[in-house]
């Protein structure tokens, strides 16, 4: 494994595929060609996969197939997408080369403002306090603001 490239953004052949899963959470991403990812020969086999390997299900309704490069994707409360600008790494001769397009996690801020405005936190579009509140300690604070922002 250590000796494969992990990524190669100038060969056309370059495929790899890669799966996160937190609890019944799970992601895969495939670095290659759109088509491949829409291919139902692709799906199937990733859908077996996780039958037999993880024991987990493939929801056809919750299946999203999208370009990071276009789209964001909603992750366990992240929105993951390409970053737009690239980075420039420079070789011995001094030439530039450009690297490939790293990932970027954002905060999906209308989906927060939406539950803290639902919990009263945010009221007419600016922070409301609350006074019950104020005599716990700054640690019971975050706790409870925590346990309002996991819903």
């Amino acid at each position: 494994m250590q000796t494969l490239p992990s990524a190669d953004p100038f060969d056309p052949n370059f495929r790899r595929l890669v799966y996160v899963k937190y609890a019944d959470d799970w992601m895969v991403g495939i670095r290659g060609p759109h088509a491949d990812a829409k291919n139902i020969h692709v799906m199937n086999l990733i859908s077996d996969f996780l039958e037999s390997k993880l024991k987990l299900n493939l929801n056809k309704e919750k299946t999203l197939i999208t370009q990071l490069q276009k789209d964001k994707v909603l992750f366990l409360g992240n929105l993951i997408g390409k970053a737009r600008m690239r980075t420039l790494s420079k070789i011995s001769r001094g030439q530039p080369i450009r690297n490939p397009l790293k990932l970027r996690f954002e905060a999906p801020i209308d989906r927060i403002t939406k539950k803290l405005t639902s919990a009263s936190f945010i009221k007419n579009g600016r922070s409301s306090p609350k006074f019950l509140w104020m005599a716990n300690s700054k640690d019971q604070i975050i706790t409870l603001y925590n346990s309002v922002l996991r819903g």
